[in-house]
């Protein structure tokens, strides 16, 4: 028989056959294995629940566990893309979630983070995901120094810690980080000591050594079995005495927070307060670029509301460089300078009239300053004369503008003046303004009106005198001058004690003082001033004081969310304090929102 490759017709046929039953017997036993499991469809797993701020470090996620099912998925969204991200496969809950997968793999204290879960098997792969469940993990508050104390050339520390440990349900223990800079080096802090108490006495001062302190907190926490150690931020920095430095006696007031005011297209670079019938009335100068606006509000309970009426279009189209406001019994004021106009308005309450102030009072320029005031429901206006600066003094007499004492032409004085005010003090107006003598000497004038002439309560010559502000309480007269010579630009805050002298209340001598920015005195005669509190040389806000006639006393609060401007008035003992938003600062340094308060004893 004929034969191929050395088989016999007969065994190939064999072969071949043999080989398509044996591909058929193998494709059935895939079928029937595939018909077993393609039939089974996984449960989506329910009762999700992730912990909100109860564990450290960590988000803690359980779900209810499927019956046979020893694997999930879990995926957590992306807070910044809104992707969601798979964090990996995983056995029986829990799941603690430390941040795999995000930014240095940590989970951001606070931040809400959203999950959901599905099941997965060998054979039907996953199924489909559960409902979303939200969580976080717990952010500390900051530990802020409440006290730093000088004891015997030592800085004893006091310090609190707002944070109820007792809620989180991973906690072990506690210790606090305490930082230390010296004042000639405050972007450098390194840690100091640490400590499980609430306070601390830094033995290692030398004399005449300043020290800047801050406290942290640090967890210790038990994740997945393991104890790990989370430390949080900072607080803020105080300053240490340093055996030498001076830390004011707190007087206890309360503070209760008032409204805001806003600028929507620019600064607010100018405010004043005025009281009427223990109301406050608030002046500003906002949307302020190169000009700006005037506005005037009513303190309304905790709202500052928009006072007189629709504001007249001179106040309010964006094209003043300074304003005024003037309260009475009845009627309101208010004023604005531009570089071709002054304007003078008064309101009933309800409505504004029209400009007071026709053809700049007579004059072929308008002034260079001007500021109005109210005595016995009547209106003052202290006008700088412009190019010349010299003084007068104008009251509208319903229909008109009568000068009031000065000579023959109605200068009250000439030459190169600035700093020009008028206050309403106890039922009598005073008139104040400085004249240059030479580019960094002044002489400042105080004056008070008796009928018709300007008495003098001051003449008082200084270097760089300028930013003056009166008060008086008690019979006594105060005023403050943010700068008192061209060195140092501390500023200071004096008492008149004769027609020519004055008594130094704070200065650049007193290491708590710098840059007084409002003055007020309260119905007991003690002397309130905003000044700046300087914590570093990058730090500082402007906080309140108080003079009792003897000494002077910090008043008690948190004023690091401050900036200038500021103003003050009192009603009482109560103090009305506004002042810049320091998160609002825009470019030009300015804030674009107000803040206020009420302090209360």
């Amino acid at each position: 028989m004929k034969t191929w490759s050395g088989l016999s017709f007969t065994e190939k046929v064999f072969k071949k056959m043999k080989a398509i039953i044996l591909s058929i017997l193998f494709v059935l036993s895939l079928a029937f294995i595939g018909c077993n499991d393609d039939d089974e469809i996984l449960a989506v797993p329910e009762g999700i629940n992730a912990s909100d701020g109860t564990y450290i470090g960590t988000i803690f996620i359980t779900w209810d566990l499927l019956p046979g099912v020893g694997t999930y998925q879990i995926v957590r969204r992306d807070p910044l893309t809104g992707e969601w991200v798979d964090v990996g496969l995983w056995g029986p809950p829990p799941y603690w979630d430390q941040g795999w997968m995000l930014p240095s793999n940590q989970i951001v204290p606070g931040q809400i983070y959203e999950y959901k879960c599905r099941a997965h098997k060998n054979g039907p792969g996953f199924s489909e995901y559960g409902d979303i469940e939200t969580g976080y993990a717990f952010d500390a508050d900051k530990v802020e120094i409440t006290e730093i104390s000088d004891q015997d050339g030592d800085n004893f520390l006091v310090w609190n810690d707002p944070n109820n440990e007792s809620l989180l349900v991973n906690h072990t223990r506690t210790k606090y980080i305490i930082y230390r800079a010296s004042e000639l080096d405050l972007g450098n802090f390194n840690i100091l000591d640490e400590t499980e108490e609430q306070f601390y006495t830094d033995r290692w001062v030398e004399p005449e050594e300043i020290f800047y302190y801050k406290i942290a907190v640090r967890y210790y926490c038990m994740v997945s079995g393991s104890e790990i150690i989370y430390d949080f931020e900072a607080g803020d920095m105080v300053k240490g005495e340093g055996g030498g430095g001076t830390q004011l006696e707190t007087i206890s007031y309360t503070k209760t927070p008032l409204g805001n005011v806003n600028s929507l297209n620019g600064g607010i670079p100018f405010l004043e307060l005025k009281i009427s019938n223990g109301v406050p009335y608030l002046g500003v100068l906002k949307d302020f670029v190169a000009n700006g606006s005037a506005a005037m509000y009513k303190l309304n309970g905790t709202i500052w509301e928009e006072a007189g009426g629709t504001l007249p279009g001179d106040i309010s189209n964006g094209s003043l460089s300074g304003m005024a406001i003037a309260t009475g019994n009845t009627n309101m004021y208010i004023a604005g300078l531009s570089s071709n106009d002054v304007f003078i308005y008064e309101s009933n309450g309800t409505n504004w009239s029209t400009n007071l102030a026709q053809n700049n009072f007579g004059d072929a320029d308008s002034p260079a300053g001007i500021d109005i005031e109210v005595m016995g429901d009547e209106l003052y206006v202290a006008v700088e004369a412009y190019p010349d600066y010299d003084l007068k003094v104008l009251k509208w007499t319903g229909s008109d503008w009568a000068t009031v004492g000065g000579d023959a032409n109605g200068w009250i004085e000439t030459g190169d003046l600035f700093n020009v005010g008028l206050s309403n003090l106890d039922g009598t107006l005073y008139l104040y303004y400085t004249v240059k003598n030479a580019d960094f000497n002044h002489t400042l004038h105080i004056r008070h009106l008796n009928t018709s002439t300007w008495d003098s309560d001051l003449t008082w010559t200084a270097d760089y005198i300028d930013d003056i502000h009166i008060a008086r309480g008690n019979g006594k007269l105060y005023f403050m001058s943010s700068t008192q010579s061209f060195a140092n630009y501390g500023g200071g805050i004096y008492e008149v004690t004769s027609p020519t002298t004055v008594e130094t209340l704070a200065d650049k001598e007193d290491d708590w003082f710098y840059t007084p920015m409002a003055i007020t005195v309260d119905s007991e005669g003690n002397v309130i001033i905003a000044s700046d509190k300087l914590e570093s040389q990058t730090v500082h806000y402007p906080a309140l004081s108080i003079w009792n006639g003897t000494s002077w006393k910090a008043v008690s609060g948190i004023f690091s969310d401050g900036m200038e401007p500021v103003a003050l008035i009192t009603s009482g003992t109560e103090i009305y304090y506004v002042y810049g938003d320091i998160t609002s600062e825009n470019a030009t340094l300015d804030p674009t929102k107000l803040l206020s308060a009420k302090f209360s004893k």
